[in-house]
């Protein structure tokens, strides 16, 4: 079932709970939990207050409690996000996975940055084709209104026929490349290397 309005809603239930927060976008065929983890012991490291939404568990990082979904259902999110709000939280991270973006669990969320780890085929099952696969991990960036950071080996052309954004999509929210794919093969000796590559210029805007 496709969510509408219940998330305008439910922000207006909690009062807003994300209202002055950053909140980060994690999307992916492969590696986003890890992503969402990294980018949270990174601003951990730097003094930040960071609550999470993702397969590992929600929470205050690092304390999270179990959750069955990835991208849980809007009810849940909200009242995750009342409790981040109550804990004093400053930047939520949210795993989003592509039936989540497509169920509108995620609507009327306004997301600071966005990741696109990578993007095979998968979900096929759901989706029914790799295009609406695709476009519904794009959705996530469409609901970005700072900057983006895509995997530019990620599929376009042809084969199949998607249009990711191009870099003049929005001149305020430019397109950061990157070519790290498969980021779950990372050990944790490659870690810095690939901190530095994805979130070099993530944590250097004022995060």
């Amino acid at each position: 079932m496709k969510i509408y309005n219940l998330n305008i809603f439910l922000d207006y239930l909690y009062e807003s709970p994300l209202k002055s927060k950053k909140v980060i976008g994690v999307t992916g065929t492969d590696g986003k939990t890890s992503t969402c983890h990294l980018i949270a012991e990174c601003l951990t490291a730097l003094g930040k207050r960071v609550g999470i939404i993702s397969t590992e568990g929600n929470g205050v990082y690092p304390r999270l409690k179990q959750s069955k979904y990835t991208t849980p259902r809007s009810d849940i999110l909200y009242e995750e996000f009342s409790i981040f709000r109550d804990k004093n939280v400053d930047t939520v991270i949210i795993e989003c996975s592509s039936q989540g973006l497509d169920q509108g669990r995620l609507n009327n969320i306004i997301f600071t940055y966005s990741v696109i780890t990578n993007i095979h085929k998968d979900h096929i099952e759901y989706h029914k084709t790799f295009k609406n696969y695709v476009e519904s991990k794009i959705k996530l960036l469409n609901m970005t209104k700072k900057h983006f950071f895509i995997n530019e080996e990620i599929p376009s052309g042809p084969k199949p026929s998607i249009n990711l954004p191009s870099q003049n999509f929005h001149k305020k929210r430019p397109i950061f490349l990157h070519g790290l794919i498969n980021i779950t093969s990372y050990s944790s000796s490659k870690y810095h290397l690939l901190i530095k590559k994805l979130y070099k210029g993530l944590l250097l805007l004022a995060i």
